[in-house]
């Protein structure tokens, strides 16, 4: 019965928290985000790898899983900072939310644990703020296979399914 309970109050915060400005402005910003560490990368990435070696001449033979690594370290951190910045653009509107559109009262009434009610919350946040670093994800992948003309090894996607968990 809990679980009957949370799943629709999991399916409610995750209908109102996609459909609100928060999740649409944060998922433009990943977009923009995205865009800007492509164009980073497809125009100056050789040119990073060349700061870490001293002779131009030799970027031609780094081996593709340094490139990897270092293309890696570049776009995990910006991936570092996207749930921290997601979490804050969700949570901090959601209680006004509530309150302005009086969805709290109807909500407090029903026959419902505030544990149901908080744990539902957090797994729609937490769906929410995943699909957002999904979307970073994707670009990081296109922009991989544009840059290096083949996919990713499996340390990408074992790197990034943790960086999802996390």
């Amino acid at each position: 019965l809990m679980f009957y309970e949370l799943k629709k109050v999991f399916f409610f915060f995750s209908l109102n928290l996609w459909n609100s400005k928060a999740f649409h402005l944060m998922t433009l910003f990943t977009i923009f985000i995205g865009i800007l560490m492509s164009i980073l990368t497809l125009f100056s990435f050789n040119s990073i790898i060349g700061s870490f070696i001293p002779s131009q001449n030799l970027i031609i033979s780094v081996p593709l899983q340094l490139r990897e690594t270092v293309f890696n370290f570049i776009w995990g951190n910006i991936l570092i900072y996207m749930p921290i910045l997601a979490t804050t653009f969700f949570a901090a509107g959601v209680i006004s939310y509530e309150l302005e559109q009086k969805t709290i009262y109807p909500l407090m009434s029903l026959p419902l644990s505030k544990e149901v009610i908080l744990m539902g919350k957090l797994l729609s946040s937490f769906l929410a703020t995943a699909t957002v670093i999904t979307i970073y994800i994707l670009i990081q992948l296109i922009t991989y296979v544009i840059a290096f003309g083949t996919f990713p090894s499996i340390s990408f996607a074992s790197y990034y399914s943790i960086a999802l968990l996390v």
